[in-house]
């Protein structure tokens, strides 16, 4: 795929991989692409990337109406709590993902805030980044999640004090 524009038969191929319940990395495998290959051209391609979407929906809307077929007679109960199985694990794997991410990122950030405690020397201009900084971690962090606010709250999320100020 190399910078060349993806080809209709790609996009057809890559739409019924997809459809028939694939993965997308198993979906650039078979086009013979990397998996950033692939996110890369469904990123540039608004058109592709809802084709892309559509086809995952209808893979697994397929399948679930079987399983839901199978559930109706009592001898397949299995196959009604596979269902649930696998919806639940769905989603607590995004919870718990999305949990690490926010949690990885409020880390940053605290070493962020950090850092500009300790390194900018000039107080209005330490304050001003501070609430820059601040201000763009409400916009990212999940609702709910605070961030220290003064130099004592982030010395209380950290073993080692902060240095000293040195007077202004």
């Amino acid at each position: 795929m190399e910078d060349s524009p993806i080809t209709d038969n790609d996009r057809r191929t890559l739409r019924a991989i997809v459809a028939a319940g694939c993965d997308r990395d198993t979906a650039a495998k078979a086009l013979r692409w990397t998996r950033e290959q692939l996110e890369e051209a469904v990123r540039n391609d608004p058109q592709l990337a809802g084709e892309v979407l559509q086809s995952e929906a209808q893979a697994e809307l397929y399948h679930m109406r079987n399983v839901q077929s199978a559930a109706k007679d009592e001898k397949h109960w299995r196959a009604a709590t596979w269902w649930l199985d696998r919806k639940t694990k769905k989603e607590d794997g995004r919870v718990s993902l999305l949990r690490k991410f926010a949690s990885l990122l409020e880390q940053f950030i605290e070493r962020l805030i950090r850092i500009v405690q300790v390194e900018v020397k000039q107080e209005q201009d330490r304050l001003r980044l501070l609430d820059r900084v601040r201000e763009l971690s409400r916009e990212v962090l999940p609702a709910g999640d605070s961030l220290p606010q003064g130099k004592e709250d982030v010395e209380e999320h950290h073993s080692e004090p902060l240095a000293e100020e040195p007077p202004s």
